[in-house]
């Protein structure tokens, strides 16, 4: 008797062995899928109404395994179409766009503050924004009648217009552009302009008009040390000519960030008392 019941035993735990874990672990709208890597993905297929099954009027598989026809397709994308609202053709309004015709109300005129906080780009530090341009223009005319220095024109950068730093001494190149048109210049005549950058003329800036009215232009990379500079358009005369200068002006950019200079000293610790790598060896 114990033999007979020792064998019911064996037979039903072989009997449990052999079930597929499938079976325990079988449920969503298709019986086909439960051990497809892929269930989640078709099961909200089935729940957006975008699949119905594959082997109707029952519809309780969805063929994992099985190919696609074009009217499968086809079925397939008009149902996703409707999910999204867009069985149209008008994608655009699926969801809404993210109101995309209203640009993020870039056309609101009660954004036009914005478009105007634009001119408050400026920056002073390392640690702050800091344009790359600032201009600066002035418009001057003198009349050349003997001989000397006449100041045509000038404009100044201050250090505001630079920028400064928190620690050591703020640079910026200025790029000095200056122009002007002569009249009443007669035939034999010469005018001649230089440039000056802080009351000192700067070697190389010269530009002459012989003979004739004409135009003239210059322009000078000068290095400031972030005080204020001053740039000025001279006429120098010293041979009696006479004439007269309209239209000048200066234009000075800064076309370089404020460069802050500086060290940073790092306290290094204070060096540890020598250690004898011997002390309690045996």
């Amino acid at each position: 008797m114990k033999n007979i019941v020792r064998q019911i035993v064996v037979l039903a735990a072989a009997m449990v062995l052999v079930i597929p874990v499938a079976v325990f672990a079988a449920g969503g709208t298709f019986t086909d899928d439960d051990e497809s890597i892929f269930e989640a993905d078709i099961e909200w297929l089935a729940a957006a109404g975008v699949t119905l099954g594959c082997n109707p009027p029952a519809n309780d598989n969805f063929c994992p395994d099985g190919g696609v026809t074009r009217g499968q397709m086809a079925a397939f994308m008009r149902r996703f179409a409707q999910y999204i609202d867009a069985e149209d053709g008008t994608v655009a309004n699926a969801d809404n766009a993210a109101n995309a015709d209203n640009a993020a109300n870039a056309d609101n005129a009660a954004n036009a503050a914005n478009a105007a906080n634009a001119a408050k780009l400026g920056g002073k530090s390392k640690s702050q924004f800091q344009p790359a341009l600032f201009a600066f223009a002035s418009k001057g005319a003198v009349s050349v009648l003997s001989n000397g220095i006449f100041t045509v024109v000038s404009a100044s950068v201050s250090p505001t217009d630079i920028g400064s730093c928190a620690v050591g001494s703020p640079q910026a190149d200025i790029l000095v552009r200056a122009s002007g048109r002569v009249v009443a210049l007669t035939t034999g005549e010469n005018a001649t302009f230089d440039l000056y950058g802080n009351g000192i003329q700067l070697a190389g800036a010269r530009r002459q008009v012989t003979d004739s009215n004409g135009s003239f232009a210059m322009e000078w990379l000068f290095s400031s040390d972030g005080g204020t500079d001053t740039f000025s358009l001279r006429a120098t005369e010293a041979q009696g000519d006479i004439y007269s200068v309209a239209d000048a002006q200066i234009t000075l950019e800064v076309v370089q960030d404020t460069r802050c200079e500086g060290i940073i000293i790092i306290p290094l610790p204070a060096p540890s008392a020598p250690v004898d790598l011997e002390a309690g060896s045996e």
